[in-house]
């Protein structure tokens, strides 16, 4: 009996501890905003690319672009990750602070299949906030991702557009005090 009476207070404290743990915030910003990272070593080769792909100029009186690229660093990195598009490019031969990123957050079979060519862009939904996507951008070197940007301008374009209308149609359609738009 006592050993039952014990095992329910500390199931009990358990689901306090869990219930008390601090939820994601909903990400920020506009939905336009592509915040991106590229190490200075890979910068020349890697930022023209990202541009053509992101950056489609869409016609209206005056030039606009559909996305804009907010080129970071390691010192804005943390308040990136409270926006609603952060993208990060690095080989994973790259010596600077994303390529190490890259290679830490990685599981060994997809490193495994960045390091034989079969990999090259990985998404992951809410990393840091809710509604937030996190795409990665990798290669064997700086070679190989510039060529694979270049190459797949279309896809990397259309997983952050399709993001985008995805939120921005949640946002309409969505609930607001108890009614649907």
């Amino acid at each position: 009996m006592k050993a039952r009476i014990k095992l329910l207070i500390i199931l009990t404290v358990l689901a306090v501890i869990a219930g008390c743990a601090k939820p994601k915030p909903e990400a920020i910003g506009s939905f336009n905003a592509v915040f991106a990272f590229v190490d200075p070593q890979e910068a020349d080769l890697l930022k023209e690319p990202l541009e053509l792909a992101i950056e489609h100029p869409i016609k209206t009186p005056r030039p606009e672009k559909l996305f804009r690229i907010i080129w970071g660093d390691t010192n804005t990195f943390e308040d990136a990750t409270r926006h609603h598009i952060v993208l990060i490019a690095a080989s994973i031969k790259s010596p600077g602070w994303w390529g190490a990123f890259v290679r830490r957050n990685l599981d060994k079979k997809a490193y495994e299949g960045v390091k034989k060519g079969q990999f090259n862009v990985f998404r992951k939904k809410d990393p840091w906030a809710r509604n937030q996507i996190l795409i990665i951008l990798t290669a064997r070197n700086t070679d190989e991702l510039r060529a694979f940007i270049l190459t797949n301008m279309d896809l990397i374009f259309e997983m952050i557009n399709n993001y985008c209308n995805e939120q921005v149609s949640k946002w309409l359609f969505g609930k607001y005090q108890g009614k649907g738009e």
